[in-house]
């Protein structure tokens, strides 16, 4: 049976509206409700986020839960939705529409029980767009969190920097570059700060590695043509001498009668009119038909 996307929807939000109050149920309506609004997703964004606000709102003790052994309950209602959604969407899009739901962002960034890689991904978005006042109030709100706890699912404030630097590409402004060192410098834990500065430091490494690599390149390719540009030229001044000579050549050649009487004569006239020509010493035909008049014309 095929559907099209406008019945899907209408079957999505049925079933949301079946399980919507089934949050804190268990596991099983949990993973449910993820499956559905994550395929929400995927035919509409904006209804997708709607159903993750109002999950939100009804099970607040699920946000900020840091005591579960694992943190799966934060994690299921945060994080995990998260991640399902942006298997369904460009996360570029994804950034753009949970930036301008303040109530989602708070949520996510500032109340999770669970904060890792995929926030941080959101945050990269705008690092790597150079949106730095974005970025900058998302690990704010990250940095503030008073329900972040550090373990299994849930990251240290520098591993999300860590995150960060991962993200960012090889091509990035030195704008980023200072935006990240900045925040890697506010790290309060030593061990953290200093594990962060090391793995900046190597991506700076690489980034001048490949700068390098890509200025040889170019200089070889450079090379390569302007070799190719004088070798070009330097075959079109042979060619240019060797008319010049023949022209030359013919034309006096045409003058004297070939006998003892004017060889002479047309040797010594030959020898001024290549003169005339101004070719270089080296020029192979010059030599040539120096040669041919001394063999020719003694």
């Amino acid at each position: 049976m095929i559907m099209n996307d406008s019945q899907k929807k209408d079957i999505l939000y049925q079933s949301f509206e079946a399980l919507k109050d089934e949050w804190a149920k268990g596991y099983s309506e949990r993973g449910s409700i993820v499956e559905l609004i994550a395929s929400m997703a995927g035919l509409d964004l904006a209804i997708a986020l709607e159903m993750w606000r109002y999950i939100l709102q009804e099970n607040q003790s699920h946000v900020i839960d840091n005591i579960a052994t694992n943190n799966s309950v934060s994690m299921s209602i945060t994080t995990d939705i998260l991640s399902e959604i942006k298997k369904k969407c460009m996360t570029a899009e994804l950034a753009k529409m949970l930036y301008s739901d303040d109530f989602i962002i708070k949520q996510l960034f500032n109340l999770s029980g669970c904060v890792n890689k995929e926030q941080s991904s959101i945050i990269s978005v705008f690092i790597n767009k150079e949106d730095f006042d974005k970025a900058d109030r998302l690990i704010q709100l990250i940095y503030s969190n008073p329900n972040r706890v550090v373990k299994y699912n849930s990251n240290s404030f520098g591993e999300i920097i860590q995150f960060l630097i991962n993200d960012l590409p090889k091509d990035v402004e030195d704008s980023a570059k200072h935006f990240i060192n900045d925040w890697i410098q506010r790290i309060e834990d030593p061990k953290e700060k200093a594990k962060a500065n090391i793995r900046f430091m190597s991506y700076v490494e690489e980034i001048d590695k490949e700068e390098k690599r890509r200025n040889f390149i170019a200089h070889l390719e450079y090379s390569s043509q302007k070799s190719k540009e004088l070798s070009q030229k330097r075959e079109q001044k042979r060619e240019q001498d060797r008319l010049k000579c023949t022209e030359v050549f013919e034309r006096i050649k045409a003058k004297y009668n070939i006998d003892k009487e004017w060889q002479k004569s047309q040797a010594e006239e030959f020898e001024m009119e290549l003169e005339k020509l101004n070719l270089s010493e080296d020029s192979p035909y010059l030599t040539r038909w120096r040669n041919y008049i001394k063999n020719n014309f003694g």
